[in-house]
């Protein structure tokens, strides 16, 4: 008679012994997860794929939780600051907005403007058939003489 006893007070303290471990290890967990959000700041994401040239609007983007350390630089903390604003640059699903990648005046020409890079000036040239050997040579790059 006094084996099962002892057999089921051995069992029971194993099981009290696995019940305090398993707590304490979830109770760290928590703690950890705790001190990951207080760590962390909401930043403007694409809510989808945004080609160049798109206008963000309030489907476009989204917040999302992202690391204080990750943070990249230049990367918006208010939906409300991009809108309206137009792509340099195509944007994969859940990628940081940032500054650099904006274009915030007036489109008026559509995306490629927005390709073209600062300091250099491009023009759109109409081509008929009979204009097309007189503004040929035009548009050929000058011959550099080498001295």
């Amino acid at each position: 008679m006094r084996r099962p006893v002892i057999f089921v007070l051995l069992a029971g303290s194993a099981a009290l012994v696995a019940a305090l471990v398993v707590y304490s290890a979830l109770k760290k967990r928590e703690q950890m997860y705790k001190d990951a959000i207080a760590q962390s700041v909401d930043i403007v994401v694409a809510a989808h794929y945004l080609t160049i040239g798109s206008k963000l609007d309030q489907t476009s983007t989204k917040l999302t939780k992202w690391s204080k350390a990750s943070v990249p630089p230049g990367a918006f903390t208010d939906a409300g600051s991009v809108m309206g604003q137009y792509t340099k640059t195509g944007f994969v699903e859940n990628e940081p907005i940032v500054a650099d990648r904006l274009f915030s005046g007036k489109m008026n020409a559509g995306p490629l403007p927005l390709l073209v890079p600062k300091r250099m000036r491009a023009m759109s040239v109409g081509r008929t058939r009979r204009s097309f050997c007189r503004t040929s040579k035009f548009l050929r790059p000058p011959r550099i003489s080498r001295r």
